[in-house]
């Protein structure tokens, strides 16, 4: 399990800008390990956020639920050392599910497609250790929510970084 920073990009599109509040996540994964450098991993995550619409003063507080899979390239696996880095690239989907207490009225929920790639390294106590530590950084592109309101469609793609920390058992 990780805890993620999530820090969207603003965006401007069709005349409108959206400025998205920063927020904080968790994420499970599940890691297979086919080679000895080469891995595939699953990734469900969550998180909450608003975005603010200029110039309408439009607001939507939304929760994120994400699913992504990734190929992942351990570039140091075979050497010994309690550091490993790890490079990820795959894609997946963002699901934005609008909060009606916190949004103006009239909002859809909004699936989006993204492209995700990252990295990061994992540090184990010793080579026969079940648990790690990881530390890394996510990467998704993704094209802005707009949640069924023509006020609010930017049109645009844009980015949220996912820096996390976190532990992960080894089976």
């Amino acid at each position: 399990m990780d805890i993620t920073g999530n820090i969207p990009r603003t965006v401007t599109g069709n005349g409108i800008t959206d400025r998205a509040s920063y927020s904080g996540g968790v994420f499970l994964n599940y890691r297979y390990a086919f080679r000895a450098r080469s891995s595939v991993e699953v990734n469900g995550g969550f998180t909450t956020f608003t975005q603010y619409y200029q110039p309408e003063s439009g607001f939507v507080q939304s929760n994120v639920w994400e699913a992504t899979a990734a190929y992942v390239f351990r570039p140091g696996a075979k050497k010994p050392g309690r550091l490993k880095p790890f490079l990820e690239g795959g894609g997946g989907i963002l699901m934005f599910s609008p909060v009606p207490t916190g949004s103006e009225g009239g909002t859809t929920k909004a699936t989006q497609p993204a492209i995700l790639y990252g990295g990061g390294i994992e540090w184990r106590k010793t080579s026969f250790s079940r648990f790690s530590l990881r530390v890394g950084y996510r990467g998704l592109f993704y094209r802005e929510p707009d949640f069924g309101l023509i006020s609010e469609r930017t049109n645009v793609w844009t980015h949220m970084a996912e820096p996390f920390a976190g532990i992960a058992v080894h089976f």
